[in-house]
């Protein structure tokens, strides 16, 4: 059980020669069922769910990845900096066990879910990371084809929702930039920004 087990845990254990028969859960796919806005994951539910505040050695993103890229320097730490690490990954294990306990009881109500999770997620999981493993074969002809053959679709439909949009549309979207006088009044508009089309 944990956090990222399908992505990162098994195959890491496999490579060591450890067969893993059963995977009970991976708390972030299970977490994502329950609930399709959690997007944080652990460390997000640890701080809000269970109280779990600054417990890391790290404060941003780039942190983050220094610290765990370090891991590797782990025979010439200092006693401080291991011990710093022992803490940080104690707590975050306890926490990832408390996590799963609270995370359970939702799912064990949820027997549709535990049959999505089992038939679909796990297997999608497995083949997506195999293909980080191993690759995947693509016909790069058909791929420039399939490239240029969406790109004139995609094109015609912006084309497409701009000749619909009515004329004072550019007012509704206040565009940051002016609107210069020999384009057509929608003609600010951009129909991929996904922020302009929400209002």
């Amino acid at each position: 059980v944990g956090q990222y087990v399908w992505q990162f845990d098994k195959p890491l254990l496999e490579k060591h020669g450890h067969t893993i028969h059963e995977i009970v859960a991976d708390t972030f796919l299970v977490a994502r069922l329950l609930n399709e806005n959690d997007t944080g994951g652990l460390k997000n539910r640890l701080r809000h769910r269970l109280g779990f505040v600054n417990y890391t050695p790290y404060r941003t993103k780039a942190e983050e990845e220094r610290f765990h890229s370090d891991w590797i320097r782990w025979p010439e730490m200092t006693e401080e900096e291991r011990e710093e690490r022992i803490h940080y990954s104690g707590v975050d294990s306890y926490g990832g066990i408390q996590d799963w306990l609270l995370l359970k009881k939702e799912f064990d109500k949820k027997p549709k879910l535990q049959k999505l999770y089992k038939d679909v997620l796990v297997p999608a999981c497995k083949a997506a990371v195999e293909m980080e493993r191993t690759g995947l074969p693509v016909n790069i002809k058909e791929l420039i084809r399939m490239m240029r053959r969406l790109k004139k679709e995609v094109n015609a439909t912006m084309q497409s929702i701009r000749d619909h949009l009515p004329e004072d549309a550019w007012q509704i979207v206040k565009p940051s930039k002016k609107r210069k006088k020999d384009q057509d009044s929608n003609a600010l508009i951009n129909p991929g920004s996904t922020k302009q089309l929400g209002h």
